[in-house]
């Protein structure tokens, strides 16, 4: 079963770091928007997953504020990025960095 996560996260590199290490099985992806806010840990994101062609560190970023129409837009962009690549996912499932 092929799984895509995506995931909206806006602190705590080894939290994340943590959660997408349990959930990355070969045939799963990982689809991770970080709040434009925090550049420090998109960048270190975007770094330690670079060769990881599981993980995806979206670019298409939105300042997202808490229970704002912003949470959609984030989301939107994950699924945008899921339709993007060319792989059949049977599940998505939506988290956030805090699971």
């Amino acid at each position: 079963m092929k799984i895509a996560y995506m995931i909206q996260a806006h602190k705590n590199f080894e939290q994340i770091k943590f959660l997408v290490e349990s959930l990355l099985y070969k045939q799963n992806g990982i689809f991770i928007h970080i709040d434009k806010k925090n550049d420090k840990l998109y960048r270190k994101l975007k770094d330690y997953y670079i060769n990881n062609d599981n993980v995806n560190i979206i670019d298409n970023r939105v300042s997202v504020n808490w229970s704002g129409f912003s949470q959609v837009e984030a989301t939107i962009n994950l699924m945008e990025e899921i339709d993007k690549i060319d792989k059949t996912y049977d599940y998505i499932s939506f988290i956030s960095g805090q699971d």
